[in-house]
């Protein structure tokens, strides 16, 4: 402290002279001169006019900060305040101050202000009674994408969700009625911009001197949260796709899933028909699927980019100049950000994922991977179904073929054996027929369809009684596919006239032969086939006295099984077997 007697110029300094600057008593001249004197010269002629305004009746007290010498020869950073006593008369008697010392708490203060103002994470120092930022760093504005002086003097609440005013308001009412805190919490604020983040807030609020210092270091944590989010969105897809019964239900759960992660206004999934040019929405979200077909018609830059493969995701449509031309048709629909990722299987566009915004929006690299994988897990758990559903399909039609195939077996050997004449006979006769039945069946399951050439059925009938003799068959017709049913009844019939010409026909002698000819006729109002089993260069032939089960089976088994009509001819050159059949009952899948 000092006092200096203005009239005298004598100045009076205390014992703190030499302790907190190392002054010895016998080194200072009391004067006012040696004060000056010992102030940095950059801050000398400041300080002498303040001073002197003072004395000069300018102003009753002073207060600066300059740097003092110490005994050492260094500079002290002080904070000096002085206080004038005049007489009677307004002279100016004397002045008395304190000179505090400021150079630790400056550089702590200087410390402070890197770490405050270099921190990466958001720092507001607040009033805890208003709730008014007294104080921001530069994250802090750019976590909540304003400027300074929109955010200090400003209560901290406006920047709060109004979802979040119930919470919000309790936590303030804690702080102005002056608790102590320090908490860790998570919690949303809406930025300059509208956009909303998450942030983790590290609250401190404790008593500093006689008053209660209020700091908020908050961290967005959007990402980390989304992160989160998305991650726990694929494991419900996961769970929804291994539980999911059915196409549209699976659809259904995750276009829900993509559209509540992403915050999006609509996402969806359609089916794709590009020959007719359409689309059909399978499942939407918030709303559901109206079931109608759309045209693709008004999108053709856009079909033109999904049947690339590649996901297709534009912020602003009016803005991109790869959709501009379709900005309107996408406005009317209420669409300004879209983000789709197409479904292509052997190279054809078959289905698109999509996620709308009626707002621009940007969309983060995390976002259209997050949409990639659920289009990715969909398409594999729609693959799934799909071979759940075939296999089921398969299961169900071999059960039923079996049983078909158990029930002919059983017909032909009660046939067969009710009307042989030895056992012999009979083993021999029935050993032939299955055989006969087995080698349609092979054919029917060397393709990928149950299904067979005609004249592979014939032939495959035919090779039990092929004795290798040139000529000894002829097959010939225009190619056509047989159904399962057909196949085997055809192969069937064909053993039995095989059968009877080896035991009393053309195929009993060397120089018999056997034609087998077909064609199509389409000149009547459904198309049929007519074909025509003819033996000639064998014995004489006779109708029966009797029709066993090998002539029933001629004449009903394939007439039963595709419709149409079968007849037998005992002609003097030989046996003619006519057939005259619908080609749909021939290339019947049932």
């Amino acid at each position: 402290m000092w006092d200096w007697d203005l009239v005298a110029d004598h100045v009076l300094w205390n014992e703190a002279l030499q302790t907190a600057y190392g002054w010895a008593p016998d080194k200072v001249e009391p004067t006012g001169a040696w004060w000056i004197d010992h102030v940095h010269p950059d801050d000398r002629i400041q300080i002498h006019a303040d001073i002197s305004a003072v004395i000069n009746g300018k102003a009753s007290e002073w207060s600066h900060e300059y740097r003092f010498q110490r005994a050492n020869g260094s500079y002290a950073e002080v904070l000096d305040r002085g206080y004038m006593v005049r007489g009677s008369n307004g002279e100016p008697l004397r002045m008395i101050g304190a000179m505090l010392d400021m150079t630790e708490r400056n550089r702590v203060e200087a410390q402070f202000r890197a770490v405050f103002e270099g921190a990466n994470v958001g720092i507001v120092q607040l009033d805890p009674r208003s709730l008014k930022a007294l104080r921001v760093n530069a994250k802090l504005c750019q976590i909540w994408g304003a400027a300074p002086e929109d955010i200090v003097g400003q209560t901290v609440a406006k920047w709060t969700p109004e979802d979040d005013a119930p919470a919000r308001d309790a936590l303030h009412r804690r702080l102005a009625n002056g608790e102590i805190m320090q908490e860790t919490l998570e919690k949303r604020y809406r930025r300059a911009d509208g956009r909303l983040i998450w942030a983790r807030v590290n609250l401190v609020s404790q008593v500093l001197g006689d008053a209660i210092q209020t700091t908020a270091m908050i961290e967005d944590i959007t990402q980390e949260r989304l992160t989160d989010a998305r991650r726990a969105a694929l494991i419900a897809l996961g769970d929804a796709s291994r539980d999911s019964g059915s196409r549209d239900g699976l659809l259904a759960e995750a276009v829900a899933i993509l559209g509540r992660t992403l915050g999006v206004s609509e996402a969806g999934y359609s089916d794709i028909d590009l020959p007719d040019g359409g689309f059909h929405v399978i499942a939407r979200w918030p709303a559901p699927a109206d079931g109608e077909p759309q045209s693709l018609t008004g999108f053709p830059r856009t079909l033109q980019a999904l049947r690339q493969g590649e996901a297709l995701a534009v912020a602003d449509i009016a803005a991109d100049p790869r959709l501009a031309p379709e900005a309107e048709a996408y406005a009317d629909l209420g669409i300004r950000s879209l983000l789709k990722i197409p479904l292509v299987q052997r190279g054809s566009l078959v289905g698109v994922l999509h996620a709308f915004a009626d707002t621009a929006r940007g969309w983060a690299p995390a976002e259209i991977a997050f949409a990639r994988e659920v289009a990715d897990r969909v398409w594999g758990a729609l693959g799934r179904l799909q071979a759940e559903d075939q296999q089921r399909l398969l299961n169900r039609e071999l059960s039923h073929r079996l049983k078909n195939t158990l029930a002919m077996v059983q017909a032909i050997a009660a046939q067969t054996l009710r009307n042989a004449p030895d056992f012999e006979t009979a083993k021999e006769a029935l050993a032939a027929r299955l055989i006969a039945l087995g080698k349609a069946h092979d054919l029917l399951l060397t393709g990928e369809r149950e299904s067979a050439g005609i004249d592979a059925v014939i032939a495959g009938a035919l090779s039990l009684h092929d004795d290798r003799q040139p000529g000894r068959f002829a097959v010939q017709g225009p190619a056509v596919e047989v159904g399962p049913r057909a196949a085997l009844s055809l192969s069937l019939m064909m053993h039995e006239l095989a059968t009877n010409a080896a035991k009393y026909g053309a195929l009993s002698v060397p120089e018999g032969r056997v034609a087998v000819e077909w064609d199509i006729a389409v000149d009547v109002a459904e198309p049929i086939i007519r074909m025509a089993w003819t033996e000639r260069g064998g014995p004489p032939v006779a109708p029966p006295s009797r029709k066993g089960f090998g002539t029933r089976l001629i004449e009903r088994g394939l007439a039963g099984a595709i419709g149409g009509e079968v007849t037998l001819a005992y002609e003097p050159a030989g046996v003619v077997c006519r057939v005259t059949a619908p080609l749909s009952g021939f290339r019947a899948a049932e």
